[in-house]
């Protein structure tokens, strides 16, 4: 009965809200366009261990908005946050900072 019930979610149900989850397209998206010296960092996204697995490179994680600040000045990549994070910090990022695509409750952005 229980395998029933497991193969009846992973077949029917997992895919319905799959695309509900941003890190995996979000991942997919940034393995094409993100360069060899550029890093990855996430932001107040919580316990989201897809975000490491689908990421193309290494992640950084960014502990204050210090950081965040810094990160994005630099310019040294881009950055996972979430969608409702990125509407309390959005007044405070640096002049010119952009989203590179959102998906379900996370959005990716970088400086260019």
């Amino acid at each position: 009965m229980v395998f029933a019930i497991a193969l009846f979610l992973t077949i029917f149900i997992l895919p319905q809200v799959d695309h509900l989850k941003g890190a995996k397209p979000l991942g997919q998206e940034m393995g094409r366009v993100i360069q060899p010296h550029q890093k990855i960092a996430v932001y107040e996204v919580g316990n989201r261990p897809s975000l490491v697995l689908h990421s193309p490179k290494p992640v950084q994680f960014l502990e204050s908005k210090a950081e965040l600040t810094k990160f994005l000045m630099r310019r040294e990549g881009y950055l996972f946050t979430t969608v409702s994070e990125y509407e309390k910090i959005k007044k405070s990022l640096p002049r010119g900072t952009k989203i590179l695509d959102k998906k379900g409750d996370l959005l990716v952005i970088y400086r260019p």
